[in-house]
């Protein structure tokens, strides 16, 4: 009954780790792949390089290699393809294992693939071999690029300018202001005054008042 418990919990991992590896795919665009692996010698050595892309194509996906012409979207955001690579997995005498790893344009792995062995003794058949059981997992994912919403774009609130005329207004100078004063009361009277030659002249004369 435990191991019948196990099993079944083993099973549900595995399918929430393909659902989680599937949709973590879906967003990019693309696949890169190397020139060369880092345990072959050369680039593109038992073809391997084209093989992988070949089976990325296969499943659904845009593959592309290092040295390929770049679609205009992904020379100007690199991030819109994850990154492929074949690693060469340690242990197991007399066996060939590789394996299949996927990151992201931060380098941050989002899906490795189940190692795909062989027995067979040459290099290049067994390297063949082993890529090709390594891709059964990925064929299971059921890969459909499905871009990720773009986040909406902050509204930026314009203020309202107010336009005025840009004509300056002086401002009044410094002036005195003069004040009218009232008259002091002084008056004038005009006085008659006979002269000798019996001339009448007319003299004003200030009266204080």
């Amino acid at each position: 009954m435990k191991t019948f418990r196990l099993i079944i919990g083993i099973l549900i991992i595995a399918s929430c780790q393909n659902i989680f590896s599937q949709s973590a795919l879906n967003q990019y665009k693309y696949i890169v792949i190397p020139n060369q692996f880092d345990f072959l010698k050369g680039r593109d050595q038992f073809q391997i390089n084209s093989l992988t892309k070949f089976l990325f194509n296969k499943n659904g996906f845009k593959a592309l290699l290092d040295d390929d012409k770049f679609p205009e979207d992904l020379f100007n955001d690199r991030c819109l393809a994850a990154y492929a690579n074949v690693l060469k997995v340690k242990g197991g005498f007399l066996r060939t294992k590789l394996q299949i790893e996927i990151k992201d344009c931060y380098g941050e792995v989002i899906y490795v693939s189940e190692i795909g062995s062989t027995k067979e003794k040459l290099y290049e058949k067994a390297y063949n071999i082993a890529v090709r059981k390594a891709f059964e997992s990925v064929n299971g994912l059921g890969y459909t690029y499905k871009p990720l919403e773009s986040k909406p774009e902050k509204q930026v609130v314009k203020k309202k300018s107010i336009v005025t005329n840009n004509q300056v207004i002086p401002k009044p100078k410094n002036t005195e202001i003069i004040e009218a004063k009232k008259p002091t009361g002084v008056t004038q009277k005009v006085e008659l005054i006979k002269n000798d030659e019996s001339k009448e002249v007319l003299y004003a004369q200030e009266i204080e008042g």
